[in-house]
């Protein structure tokens, strides 16, 4: 039937919260640009374009999975069961911190290669933008089934993630006005990973709480992993060992870490998979 006054409100409030919050981070990214331009000339700015444009379709792949898991998640809390709501949360979570701290840590210890397959040498000078840009996308990524979730529990919560949005935006922007003058387009990348890192952060400690999940063993995983991929990013500049190795070296501690949760994901992801395509689950 039609809805009332007070749903239609409902849903407008919510509309706009959510808006507000997109545009707060879609918006942060831009002024980086701007930022970029700003401090490092046409080219710092070329140098900061290019290893955005190699780190951010990371975020596009996870945001498109996240357009499945909301509508189920919301479908779960609409007929009440919450059991069901927060072992889908906890299943992305896990998820996504296997897959993504793999995938985007080989990227961060093949930062100088890969910009150079995808750019060419000249665009090497970007490497060390790269890997701060990549551990950004990683903290987005980590809670983007966090923000479903909020999100799903209805305007209240929205609310804080729009909140959290902008605290990282103000941090990010302060970070910005202390190192940019000193170090330029690296300043302002700094930036971009301050302001990711604290609204990621705070929407997962949200999440964590509110929805009594047990990520502590994850999330501390997926810190080492993060340390193993800044190492291997570091070693091969100090001569230590090929970036080959390194990159190897990284595949190892990915593999040691998260032994025994690969398997795990893996069927998961088959099982969804198989619902998605009509099939029985695995």
């Amino acid at each position: 039937g039609e809805p009332t006054a007070a749903v239609r409100r409902e849903i407008n409030h919510f509309v706009v919260v959510t808006a507000v919050g997109t545009l707060t981070s879609g918006g942060f990214i831009q002024a980086s640009l701007v930022g970029a331009r700003v401090v490092g000339g046409t080219e710092g700015s070329g140098y900061y374009s290019a290893a955005l444009t190699i780190s951010a379709p990371l975020s596009i792949l996870v945001g498109a999975a996240n357009s499945v898991l909301f509508p189920s998640m919301a479908e779960a809390l609409g007929r009440g069961a919450e059991d069901s709501f927060r072992r889908q949360l906890h299943q992305s979570t896990e998820a996504v911190v296997v897959t993504m701290s793999g995938a985007i840590g080989l990227l961060m210890v093949l930062s100088s290669p890969v910009l150079g397959l995808v750019w060419g040498d000249r665009f090497r000078t970007a490497e060390p933008l790269l890997p701060i840009m990549l551990g950004a996308i990683l903290a987005y990524v980590t809670a983007v089934p966090s923000v479903s979730a909020l999100v799903t529990r209805g305007a209240t919560h929205a609310r804080m993630t729009t909140a959290f949005s902008i605290t990282g935006a103000a941090t990010g922007g302060l970070v910005w006005l202390l190192t940019a003058g000193s170090l330029g387009v690296l300043g302002v990348a700094w930036g971009y990973l301050a302001s990711t890192v604290v609204s990621s952060g705070l929407t997962v400690l949200v999440a964590w709480r509110r929805e009594a999940q047990h990520w502590l063993s994850p999330m501390l995983r997926l810190l080492l992993v993060t340390a193993a991929a800044a190492g291997g990013w570091l070693l091969p500049r100090t001569g230590s060992m090929s970036v080959w190795l390194a990159a190897l070296a990284f595949l190892v501690v990915w593999g040691l870490v998260f032994a025994g949760r690969v398997r795990a994901v893996t069927a998961q992801l088959r099982s969804h998979s198989r619902r998605a395509a009509g099939g029985p689950p695995a």
